[in-house]
């Protein structure tokens, strides 16, 4: 018995082994896919949710924003039934120091909410109660993760903490908000921001700083909400005439259930991209194509061995049915065992590759079922072709023929065998040439000129500062330091969303309100980050308060030939001094977009980071000098570079998952095509001896196998480059800049697979005809 299993295991070690990487890389690429698909899923009320978002329109230019005003979400719930309730997190950019027991901790993903949060958005208490965690001004909640942080495992509730110098109670602690979260947090505390009144419209609905949520009844629509929303948009707009305004307001709502996948906005959180779900669902079936395929071709070389049982019991009588149930047991516990190990290799490999994605998401209950169902239905489908399809062609030949075990198992003329090749050939092609153009667009990111120096630039955050005289002391110290060679104070970086301001300008005489993206920075700003000017000046050292710099985008708006021209007025009327390159303040999911800078005055305002031009070496340097100024923040740095690469994960995580399992793909497909050529080779070896004798010689068998291929190939390049060339349209799409197309991948593509291909038949041919050809002949 144990002989038996022996043998059994070896002569199946194939196609475990195919069945294996088949059905394991498709159970991570659908771990993925569920990830993706399961945004928000956790709240309760996730159908009823919607997000309000907001196209301003000024001068017939429309800009779309993800945040709104402050009030927006408690007028909706006031004048419209429809809404039950309503949630809005004021946006706080970057890192926020907690003060506890004289102890400093930097944490980011705080937000400032109205009390009502908590009915809107499920959250799971761990200490305190939610129903009035956020009643009072001066409260705090926590999630798990930042309350361990600062209390350790001690209970919290009830302590006091600060936040930019502010104290705060703890009402509550939470769990931590899921990855798979549009939004997600690490504290909320109650939002005292909020001022009301006609007087007050401009700051109050367009000081874009919120996510709102407003929730609507059961049964509710999003094709209701969005007729909704227009009318509140009319009735908006006629209130803001009275202020004298210009511009106009569509508000609009996206479902929470389909927000992660939604069209990118300004001041947007992460979004998902459908298309590449696609392109993965579409990789996961190429995957389990090549896979059957394999499968079945290995279980007809299998049966090219029991060809004679079967003969033996077809001529004692033994029903068809009855044969190809004992292939189908057969050929199920093949790929039951494949399964098996699948299951396993995926859950050792569970956390590691979830690290390496920087996800990690556990399937839910009825996921797992569904899995379960799935790869149940797979085992049966597998099963039964790889016992019903050998069965069916052996059924084709006399007993005689099966009794002395001559069979042609593939026909190189036969249909099935050209479809099998092409579906091969086509397969290969079709994710080598995705993977490269993949490839070609994550290196355009990398390389591409964002318009100014992102090496060796160190950011830190400065917190709480006791005297903001100091940092001018601060940063003449650090440019005395050798290897420091430039210093900036900013409120923000490029890379985080700037705030956003109604700035009234004067345009072909007449008065014009145009909302623009706004940064403060100081004098040396423009200088460390490389941005050259291209009109006017810089700002002075000095406070100069009234003086703007524009980008060169800015200007398009404006048909004038000075700057003097131009004067922009807010509290104050400000004259625009300077002009500089244009660059990217976001990433490249949206377009470069017009922006102003405000001089920042360091000693009165104070700032929120550093900005140091230095060299590795000097990072010692930079610490001692901030423990000598004594700053209450930590220094927590980072590099400008890895904050920017930072905001292309999704798509290098997508990389690195094509990349492997195209991989997985390429070798499955010609380890079928070594399988397929190895049957054809088998099958006429005793003509191609016949040719070397009559005078051919390997040249000339190697293109007489070769033929095949050289018909297939221009097909199948007909049919897969204009696919392939269609999906990575769509794919780029999602990018306000985009690689330009290339036939480079394509061109190479074919070459790799003629390559491959040449390299097959040699080896077989080669090993085929190596023995003495007289034999050969006599016993073939």
């Amino acid at each position: 018995m144990s002989i038996k299993l022996g043998r059994w295991f070896r002569s199946s070690a194939f196609s475990v082994i195919g069945l294996t990487i088949t059905v394991s890389a498709n159970l991570l690429i659908f771990w993925y896919i569920f990830f993706e698909t399961s945004f928000d899923t956790g709240n309760a009320n996730f159908h009823r949710i919607y997000r309000i978002s907001m196209d301003i329109s000024a001068n017939g230019e429309a800009s779309g924003y993800a945040a709104t005003g402050a009030l927006v979400g408690a007028e909706l719930v006031k004048k419209y039934p429809v809404f039950t309730d309503y949630a809005s997190f004021r946006i706080i950019n970057g890192k926020t120091d907690i003060k506890h027991n004289d102890r400093l901790y930097s944490t980011d993903g705080i937000y400032a909410v109205n009390k009502e949060v908590f009915n809107v958005f499920s959250c799971k208490a761990i200490e305190g109660s939610l129903n009035d965690a956020l009643a009072n001004p001066g409260s705090v909640v926590l999630t798990q993760t930042l309350a361990e942080k600062v209390f350790g495992k001690n209970p919290c509730l009830n302590k006091v903490i600060e936040l930019k110098d502010q104290p705060y109670v703890v009402s509550a602690v939470i769990k931590d908000i899921p990855l798979n979260a549009d939004l997600r947090f690490n504290a909320l505390v109650y939002d005292t921001n909020r001022v009301s009144g006609l007087e007050n419209i401009i700051q109050s609905y367009f000081d874009t700083d919120y996510y709102t949520y407003v929730m609507g009844r059961e049964g509710s629509r999003s094709q209701g909400m969005n007729a909704i929303l227009d009318n509140y948009s009319k009735d908006f707009n006629e209130l803001l005439k009275k202020t004298g305004t210009d511009f106009t307001v569509k508000f609009k709502t996206t479902p929470l259930s389909g927000l992660h996948f939604a069209q990118p906005l300004l001041m947007d959180t992460p979004k998902g991209n459908k298309n590449n779900l696609y392109s993965l669902l579409l990789l996961a079936v190429f995957l389990l194509l090549i896979g059957i395929t394999n499968f079945v071709n290995f279980s007809i070389v299998k049966s090219y061995k029991t060809a004679t049982s079967v003969g033996l019991k077809r001529l004692f009588g033994v029903r068809k049915e009855q044969i190809i149930w004992e292939f189908i047991r057969r050929s199920s516990l093949v790929v039951l065992v494949a399964v098996v190990i699948s299951v396993i290799v995926v859950a050792i490999l569970f956390r590691t590759v979830s690290a390496l994605n920087g996800i990690l998401f556990f399937p839910t209950i009825g996921q797992v079922l569904g899995f379960i169902a799935a790869l149940t239905l797979l085992l049966i489908i597998i099963g039964s072709l790889g016992g019903i399809i050998p069965v069916q062609h052996m059924s084709g030949y006399s007993i005689a023929k099966l009794l002395k075990n001559k069979l042609v198992m593939i026909s190189h003329n036969s249909l099935s065998h050209r479809v099998v090749l092409f579906l091969q050939l086509a397969i290969s092609a079709g994710l080598i040439i995705f993977t490269m153009e993949l490839y070609r667009q994550l290196k355009f990111f990398n390389n591409f000129n964002l318009g100014f120096e992102k090496e060796n630039v160190l950011v830190a955050d400065l917190g709480r500062v006791k005297n903001n005289t100091s940092l001018a002391a601060f940063k003449k110290n650090l440019l005395n330091q050798s290897g420091v060679e430039k210093v900036s104070f900013c409120q923000s970086i490029p890379g985080e969303h700037p705030g956003k301001e109604i700035f009234y300008v004067s345009k072909e005489g007449k008065k014009a309100e145009l909302v623009y993206s706004y940064l403060k920075v100081d004098e040396d700003y423009f200088s460390l980050l490389g941005i050259s000017n291209e009109g006017g000046r810089n700002f002075n050292e000095a406070y100069d308060d009234n003086a703007l710099i524009v980008t060169k985008t800015f200007l398009n708006n404006f048909p004038l030939k000075t700057l003097q021209e131009i004067k922009i007025a807010t509290d104050t009327t400000k004259e625009i001094v300077g002009v500089v390159k244009d660059f990217h303040q976001t990433s490249f999911h949206n377009p470069m977009e017009p922006l102003v800078f405000r001089k920042l005055n360091v000693s009165k305002e104070g700032a929120a980071k550093v900005l140091i031009k230095t060299s590795p070496g000097s990072l010692e340097k930079i610490r001692h000098e901030w423990q000598k100024m004594g700053f209450n923040a930590p220094f927590n740095y980072y590099f400008l570079s890895d904050f920017i690469n930072s905001q292309y994960e999704k798509e290098n995580r997508l990389l690195s998952i094509f990349v492997t399992c195209s991989l997985v793909a390429i070798s499955l497909s010609f380890f079928g095509l070594f399988t397929i050529l190895s049957i054809i080779i088998k099958n006429r070896k005793r003509e191609l001896a016949i040719r070397i004798v009559l005078g051919g010689t390997l040249t000339t068998n190697f293109f007489l196998l070769f033929r095949p291929f050289a018909v297939l190939l221009p097909v199948v390049f007909l049919i897969v480059c204009p696919l392939v060339f269609y999906f990575i349209q769509q794919w780029r799409n999602n990018y306000a800049y985009s690689a330009s197309t290339s036939v480079f991948p394509y061109l190479t593509t074919l070459t790799l697979i003629i390559i491959l291909v040449s390299i097959n038949v040699s080896y077989l041919l080669y090993r085929s005809l190596k023995v003495n050809i007289t034999t050969l002949i006599r016993t073939e």
